[in-house]
């Protein structure tokens, strides 16, 4: 099991590189596939050395090797992040497809959260990835029965919708992104995740309010940040609520 997860945490942190690329690049309408890294002030390419997750970062002492330009620190923290959260998918989920689907869905969420952070939007292209990933987990999480599945879609993304509409509070991105994970997730995680995501949203919102009196902020992160606890307790946080109530 423990080497199962330090190797879960190695293709963590070698994803967490792609996800740099893609938070770069999707906003930018570049290929994810094609093109070789780059320096973002000097463009010089980026030999192989310079490319290994979060150590290549500690070796180069955050800096460009040839223009000695600053590293920002949150590409080797996303690397860093991305490989714990690997670990915790495969140390949550004994089953094999169960931890990958999981642990992609945590990959997709980082990217959507750094790229709504930046553009203040959620790329289709990443609500789809979700959306699909949400039917191959039709097999590998046969517990989630379809109908609580469709259920999930809706519950919230309606509502969301509404607030969209006519409050102009709320983007269409984030309704996209709760539609496509109340169908990965089922009804009772989307609702939790909802639950997590808007209170801990109001809590920021207010401290960063406060801070820079700035009244609109990107709600992908925290959409993200409760989703990615639902899809590890989320079912388990519903059972036991529900369990008060009867």
């Amino acid at each position: 099991m423990l080497i199962q997860i330090i190797i879960a945490f190695i293709f963590g942190l070698l994803i967490g590189s792609f996800l740099n690329v893609c938070i770069y690049r999707i906003p930018q309408n570049e290929s994810i596939v094609f093109g070789s890294s780059h320096c973002m002030e000097c463009k010089s390419e980026l030999k192989w050395f310079e490319l290994f997750p979060l150590f290549s970062y500690i070796f180069l002492k955050g800096k460009c090797r040839t223009c000695h330009t600053r590293i920002s620190i949150r590409y080797p923290l996303i690397e860093l992040l991305n490989g714990v959260l690997f670990a915790i998918a495969f140390y949550r989920f004994p089953s094999i497809p169960q931890a990958i689907t999981i642990a992609i869905f945590f990959s997709i969420l980082i990217v959507i959260s750094m790229i709504d952070l930046d553009t203040m939007l959620i790329p289709n292209r990443l609500v789809a990835a979700i959306f699909v990933l949400g039917i191959s987990s039709i097999w590998v999480f046969p517990e989630v029965s379809i109908f609580s599945r469709l259920i999930g879609s809706v519950i919230i993304s309606v509502p969301f919708l509404l607030i969209a509409i006519f409050t102009g509070g709320m983007g269409g991105g984030d309704v996209k992104l709760m539609f496509a994970a109340g169908f990965l997730l089922g009804i009772k995680s989307i609702v939790i995740a909802a639950l997590f995501g808007i209170v801990i949203a109001a809590i920021c919102g207010i401290i960063i309010k406060i801070k820079t009196k700035k009244s609109k902020i990107p709600f992908g992160p925290y959409l993200s940040i409760g989703l990615a606890i639902s899809a590890l307790v989320g079912t388990a946080i519903a059972d036991w609520y529900i369990s008060l109530l009867t």
